[in-house]
């Protein structure tokens, strides 16, 4: 049984009255411009959680650790308990099962309730799409099991489904959820009086004036809504921060700009872990303790997932740092799984990991790349989470073969070209 729409409550959630960017057409057209968007990008607050829910169709984009699900749960919940017919399901369970199979008791009759209110709107919650992509199980297979469920109806629901931007194919996967799951068209028919409707058949102006004026009011809600969770704001930290723990939170914001360890707080994962080396020890340290704390959390063992046990974390730490030092070396920018079977892929671009990791095994391998310190890419693919943890570990591996005898002159013919004499 999956964690439905009446999934326990977390007693550490904290509502920021998180906000979502809108992007535009232009920025959907541009997939290499999507892909790369993360943390580090913000615009000026734009759209709520409010705004969401009243749009019959939403993808969300947001990066690892940045609260998606928890926030999807709390927004099922919030309008559970305003008495409206909500439901959360995960995208990866919802492709290899019907949907009311997911759901508990309660939920499935609660989706019975709402089927035969004609007049019912319904809130669809669908997490995930990249946990999806990473089970190698189909996005059809998860809309066609939510259309099954929804025989009628389906123009009264909000479907609103998460992603990591890496792994939203705007064009292929926005029309997958088009096919199987349409944008209804909604139209508000208001009742006119026998004056407005002498006006109007006099003045072919004012006709076409209403006209314009109710399809720019229909537009929104006739095409699928595409939103990046932003990061969190200034005021965000700080009020997060308070709630975790920490009694002088501005200090704190303050540490942080004092090292521009913003990068490591503008999402609540990351902002957690700050909050750790912050309460125990009265300090982040240096840029070099914070990536070494950074990248021993995410490369931990963790023993509530289903592979605890299969690669410690030393050895995480090991190949890590290999794969690390090989992008950048090489230049690659993502990595492929040595479980992943393609027929091509491209080679200025992507790092097989088997031929970085040549003595581990294949389950060993694929382990490590799903540690939080990766974050899955487009095709099956993983990149770093950060940038500048890659960087980090590339550099570390350096200093480990430095301290294992490697003289300077092997160094430097790993780092330097030498052209022309």
């Amino acid at each position: 049984m999956s964690q439905s729409s009446t999934a326990p409550d977390q007693s550490n959630y904290i509502d920021l009255g998180r906000h979502f960017h809108e992007f535009t057409q232009t920025e959907l057209g541009d997939e290499e411009l999507l892909a790369a968007y993360n943390e580090e990008y913000g615009w000026s607050q734009s759209l709520s959680w409010s705004d969401l829910l009243t749009r019959r169709r939403v993808v969300v984009l947001a990066s690892a650790g940045s609260g998606k699900t928890e926030e999807m749960l709390q927004a099922t919940k919030k309008l559970l308990r305003d008495k409206k017919h909500a439901f959360y399901v995960r995208m990866e369970e919802l492709a290899g099962a019907e949907f009311e199979a997911l759901l508990k008791y309660e939920d499935v009759e609660r989706l019975r309730v709402w089927r035969e209110d004609a007049t019912a709107e319904g809130w669809f919650f669908l997490d995930s799409v990249d946990e999806l992509k990473l089970t190698q199980r189909s996005l059809e297979s998860a809309f066609r099991s939510l259309r099954r469920a929804l025989p009628q109806g389906l123009d009264r629901a909000h479907i609103i489904v998460s992603s990591r931007p890496t792994d939203w194919r705007v064009q292929a996967d926005e029309a997958k959820f088009r096919d199987w799951l349409p944008v209804p068209c909604v139209r508000e028919v208001t009742e006119r009086s026998a004056e407005e409707e002498f006006r109007q058949a006099l003045s072919r102006r004012g006709f076409d004036h209403s006209q314009k004026k109710s399809s720019s009011s229909q537009e929104q809600n006739q095409r699928v809504t595409t939103v990046l969770l932003l990061p969190l704001s200034d005021r965000h930290i700080r009020e997060f921060s308070g709630c975790r723990g920490v009694p002088d939170a501005e200090t704190f914001i303050q540490e942080i700009a004092k090292n521009n360890a913003w990068s490591f707080a503008r999402r609540p994962l990351d902002l957690i872990e700050l909050i750790a080396i912050w309460i125990s020890k009265g300090k982040l340290g240096t840029k070099q303790e914070q990536h070494a704390f950074n990248a021993e959390v995410k490369l931990k063992d963790r023993p509530d997932r289903a592979d605890a046990g299969r690669l410690s974390g030393e050895m995480a730490v090991d190949g890590a740092e290999k794969l690390a030092l090989a992008m950048a070396l090489t230049r690659r920018r993502s990595i492929m799984p040595p479980d992943l079977h393609v027929t091509a892929h491209s080679e200025e671009a992507v790092m097989d990991a088997s031929r970085v990791l040549h003595q581990w095994s294949v389950e060993s391998a694929a382990t490590l790349l799903r540690r939080a310190v990766f974050d899955p890419a487009t095709l099956g693919r993983v990149r770093f989470h950060h940038q500048s943890i890659q960087e980090f570990l590339a550099a570390r591996r350096l200093y480990k073969l430095r301290q294992k005898g490697m003289s300077v002159r092997a160094l430097f013919r790993l780092l330097f070209a030498d052209k022309y004499s």
